[in-house]
């Protein structure tokens, strides 16, 4: 949701609280620093609410509900949109810096756990594309938010609190729908021992029929845990079977900080106003950002994952200088 009208009404949001409450106006760089804390504090809550999936790994004997988790998580994006709504009436551009939080808690405990509920859900033929969807529809929600900012929506002056409590309605939506989904097939045989519970599940996910194969696979791999420890974080780097594979995670996730994508998200409007794109048309460009961000998620699925890799390694350094 960071578009131009998103920016210009909460730089100017905050300059005027500012001159309300000691009577003079904040410098620019002053309001620009505020302004990328809170930009940034969302990433401090991803951080925190990334921990939450470990967590229930680790420690899945004492707490492992993928699905109560999900729907408890949901209080935090509902608690931040009405600090994001209420922000302007109170005054306050602090209730946005927690609003903000709380948002980043929330996608990081979402991102983990949505992830692994929907993986453990799918079938094992279909599992790396409903994976992937995951991926997709972030470029949906990205997309959305830029289609609602525009001006001839809900990016107005009047409307842009509102706007930046969007996020209450997938929230709320998930709040209604998802009791009424199991817990996954996975989970209830690995971590509670519940055949019964877990082919009634199979049978509600996928529809009805034979599901013994999926029962007798799920069931060899709980044998084959049975006696191992629970590895931490320090045995995951001294493992050498996923040494590879942790090296090759560590410098994708790295290199994707680096190719100017999250500048082009979170200061879209600095950055077009520096290549000279006019105001009025920033928000339009947005858009093209988020129709290449769908676009990019469809080609992942459909070609080779090593072929993008090497190719997106290719242009990687070009691109940056």
């Amino acid at each position: 949701l960071l578009h131009t009208i998103f920016v210009i009404n909460v730089l100017s949001f905050i300059n005027s609280t500012w001159r309300q409450r000691y009577g003079s106006s904040l410098e620019r760089e002053s309001v620009l620093l505020l302004w990328s804390f809170i930009v940034s504090v969302y990433s401090i809550g991803g951080l925190l609410g990334s921990l939450v999936g470990p967590a229930q790994i680790n420690f899945h004997k004492f707490f492992s509900f993928r699905k109560k988790t999900q729907l408890c998580n949901n209080l935090a994006a509902l608690l931040g949109a009405l600090l994001m709504a209420m922000s302007q009436t109170a005054r306050s551009f602090e209730m946005i810096i927690l609003g903000r939080l709380l948002y980043g808690i929330n996608a990081g405990v979402s991102l983990n756990l949505h992830t692994m509920y929907i993986g453990e859900c799918a079938p094992q033929k279909m599992r790396g594309m409903v994976t992937v969807s995951v991926s997709f529809f972030i470029a949906v929600g990205k997309l959305m938010g830029f289609l609602i900012g525009l001006r001839e929506f809900m990016g107005s002056e009047e409307l842009w609190p509102y706007l930046m409590s969007f996020s209450a309605i997938p929230a709320l939506i998930q709040l209604a729908t998802l009791p009424f989904f199991p817990d996954s097939p996975r989970y209830l045989l690995l971590d509670k021992s519940d055949k019964d519970g877990s082919l009634k599940a199979m049978q509600q996910l996928w529809g009805p029929g034979d599901h013994s194969t999926e029962i007798k696979e799920i069931l060899k791999e709980k044998m084959t845990m049975e006696g191992q420890q629970i590895k931490g974080m320090k045995d995951l780097f001294v493992d050498h079977s996923v040494r590879w594979q942790l090296i090759m995670m560590g410098l994708i996730c790295g290199g994707m900080q680096f190719i100017g994508i999250n500048a082009v998200y979170f200061y879209a409007y600095n950055v077009f106003r520096s290549a000279g794109i006019p105001d009025s048309q920033t928000p339009y460009v947005a858009l093209g950002i988020g129709l290449s961000d769908i676009f990019a998620t469809l080609l992942c699925v459909s070609i080779c994952h090593c072929v993008l890799l090497v190719f997106a390694s290719m242009y990687f350094f070009p691109c940056n200088k």
